[in-house]
């Protein structure tokens, strides 16, 4: 039986694959689950090559919190960014396409999520999100229970949503602006007073003058004096 050359390319890719995931300090569970190899071709491979990358062995589970993509404005611009490139590069399947989510996983999508990943980090070399965080984005979108993408009301541009709760309607993008934006100065018109004091301070004054006394109404003060001189007069009768 003649040996096929596809399928040693094909088993040549395999590991190509589990190499570069290895280098971006992805669990080794992640790449048998993208790969098809084995964990234990990828431990071997792993231990025969740890001598040709600096890079860290991270253990326990992969990353599975959802809220994560929501944390900050900043983790929201970054998976918008980030959800772009795995759709302009279909790792991010159409709807309709995905039969099933089994089929997601394969070496062929692999390389293209490696792919974007490394573009990604070009542009952003600085980014929050690692492998493992990238292929949580991808794996959420393409299940569609957790996440989902939708468009900004604003801007039209492409934004992440969390399924469970209320989403934004507005992207992180267009928040920041908003936030960034000069607020108005309030206009206050500070009205100086009619009859100010020596204590007084124009600045904290009300805005609206004081009322003006009307001449004509004030009681003349020699009738008030009169009054009072009458009911002293009274009162010293009554004690006698």
């Amino acid at each position: 039986m003649r040996i096929s050359d596809d399928r040693y390319d094909r088993d040549l890719r395999r590991y190509q694959l589990a190499w570069r995931m290895l280098q971006h300090e992805a669990r080794r569970n992640t790449v048998a689950a993208w790969t098809g190899l084995s964990i234990y071709r990828v431990q071997t491979l792993a231990r025969n090559y740890n001598d040709q990358g600096d890079y860290a062995r991270h253990r326990g589970p992969s990353p599975y919190r959802a809220k994560f993509f929501g944390r900050s404005l900043a983790h929201e611009c970054e998976s918008a960014a980030l959800a772009y490139i795995g759709l302009q590069m279909d790792v991010i399947p159409a709807r309709g396409s995905l039969e099933s989510f089994k089929t997601f996983f394969g070496l062929a999508r692999g390389e293209q999520l490696v792919n974007a990943f490394d573009l990604y980090r070009a542009l952003v070399p600085q980014s929050r999100f690692s492998l493992e965080f990238t292929v949580l984005l991808m794996t959420e979108l393409a299940r569609g229970k957790l996440l989902a993408l939708s468009h900004c009301t604003a801007c039209q541009g492409l934004m992440v949503i969390e399924r469970i709760g209320t989403p934004h309607v507005i992207c992180a993008f267009c928040r920041i602006s908003l936030s960034r934006a000069p607020k108005p100065k309030s206009q206050t018109v500070f009205v100086p007073c009619a009859e100010p004091t020596q204590d007084a301070n124009p600045l904290t004054e009300l805005i609206l003058p004081r009322p003006q006394s009307d001449p004509s109404l004030r009681p003349d003060i020699e009738v008030l004096q009169a009054d009072e001189a009458s009911q002293s007069g009274n009162k010293n009768a009554i004690s006698a």
